[in-house]
């Protein structure tokens, strides 16, 4: 059963990832939830319901996606799983951002900075520092998102790839607010060169 449950998540990561196929997605993460209930798997259910967030938010569906990141949280909680928890966390705050809730998003951001950072997950952590950043940007303080970004860096040109472009969008942004205007021009010249060619 735990295999027929593992099957489902990697279908669905395929279909929605891969194929852009979101409703397919979403049933082959239900089913997988639906066997993981069904034996009483919690950590299957945790990874069930943080996939089925993570899918339901990239397609737009932010309130069925705060309804499913709240189960993850709890059953992260009741386990004791910190790693769970903290992703979990991350996802909850950029939901109440897009939701237009910026205070609420960023305290949570900062709760899921401090998980991030114990449980050493960088490439959440990167995500983390730019919803940050967004959220000083939101409300008028580039000098803190520009701090914010700086700190992001380092973790960024260890990911790589598209996280790393997304933070110095950001930063470009946050030195254009601050009128810093060849700064700018000058990391958007930089990134542009790292910009893979697909």
């Amino acid at each position: 059963r735990r295999l027929q449950i593992r099957t489902a998540f990697a279908l669905a990561a395929v279909t929605g990832e891969f194929r852009g196929a979101v409703e397919e997605a979403l049933e082959h993460l239900q089913h997988g939830l639906s066997i993981a209930e069904e034996i009483d798997d919690r950590v299957l259910r945790v990874e069930g319901h943080l996939r089925l967030a993570f899918v339901l938010f990239n397609a737009g569906r932010l309130t069925d996606a705060r309804e499913q990141i709240e189960r993850c949280l709890q059953l992260a909680a009741e386990l004791g799983s910190r790693r769970d928890e903290a992703r979990a966390m991350f996802l909850s705050a950029y939901i109440e951002f897009e939701l237009g809730y910026v205070e609420e998003g960023e305290r949570r951001a900062l709760e899921a900075r401090e998980a991030l950072e114990r449980t050493g997950e960088p490439f959440f952590q990167v995500q983390n520092f730019g919803l940050l950043a967004e959220c000083a940007l939101a409300r008028g303080e580039p000098e803190l998102a520009e701090e914010r970004l700086r700190d992001a860096v380092p973790l960024a040109l260890e990911e790589g790839g598209w996280l790393l472009i997304a933070i110095y969008r950001l930063l470009a942004q946050a030195l254009v607010e601050l009128e810093q205007l060849e700064d700018a021009a000058d990391l958007v010249e930089f990134a542009g060169r790292n910009v893979p060619e697909d």
